[in-house]
């Protein structure tokens, strides 16, 4: 068929219409600097999807929650916050004798030591009924202290003569492998895990939470890494958390 009026019809444009993209698809419009912030929308996904995990788990975990009956006899239960990096397996670096180990936001070295500041993010359980008791206690020492999260309740009860009574072992567990941003782990040879803790906001948690896994990136693809031992490392870390933490 002939074409009218001289126009060519373009192959795959059989309307003639121009071919630019529309505005919706030019790489300088605003929903695309969407892109530029990928990284820390993952990660930000990441955290909401872990925190959705752990709360789905909280009715077997969360001291909180009154679901006693959920702890299964011997059953073991980790706790661990969704702003909480897992670098190594950290199984091998729990007292097989205790019934009840938490983080620490400040560790003396002792981890008997119940003037421990301790940091209820991170936890490890064993199911027995000293650790029911102990649970059913914490729930209702909320009624004694209406005004606080359970982390500040724990601090407050931890002293109270029910936890010898009830033979409850519980220890604290070393920030060299369990650290955070109030005290950050000084061997990346041994850290297991890492904590956003002593940040406020979330955009600083992820902010600081995303230096810290390049830290271990580089670390980990170091040449002195590749050696049986491998250097110490370092963080540089907290960052936004730490311009927080020295303000409140």
């Amino acid at each position: 068929m002939g074409l009218k009026g001289g126009n060519k019809v373009v192959s795959g444009n059989p309307d003639g219409r121009s071919l630019s993209p529309p505005p919706e698809f030019n790489l300088h419009h605003p929903n695309h600097q969407l892109f530029k912030q990928t990284p820390k929308m993952l990660i930000i996904f990441a955290m909401v999807g872990l925190s959705c995990l752990v709360l789905y788990h909280s009715s077997i975990t969360f001291p909180f929650s009154g679901d006693y009956n959920s702890f299964a006899a011997g059953t073991l239960l980790p706790d661990s916050d969704a702003d909480i990096m897992w670098f190594r397996d950290p199984f091998s670096k729990f007292d097989n004798d205790a019934d009840f180990q938490i983080a620490c936001d400040y560790f003396n070295g002792n981890p008997s030591d119940f003037r421990n500041l301790p940091n209820g993010g991170f936890k490890y359980v064993k199911s027995n009924n000293k650790t029911i008791q102990f649970y059913k206690f914490w729930y209702e020492s909320r009624l004694t202290y209406p005004s606080v999260n359970e982390q500040d309740v724990f601090n407050k009860i931890k002293f109270n003569p029910f936890i010898e009574n009830v033979g409850l072992r519980i220890r604290f567990l070393d920030t060299g492998y369990f650290g955070g941003f109030c005290q950050a782990s000084k061997d990346l040879n041994k850290v297991c895990t890492m904590h956003a803790n002593c940040c406020v906001g979330s955009e600083n948690k992820v902010h600081d939470l995303g230096i810290m896994l390049g830290d271990w990136r580089k670390y980990k693809e170091s040449p002195a890494n590749q050696m049986t031992r491998g250097s110490a490392g370092s963080w540089t870390v907290p960052q936004l958390c730490r311009l927080l933490h020295a303000a409140m």
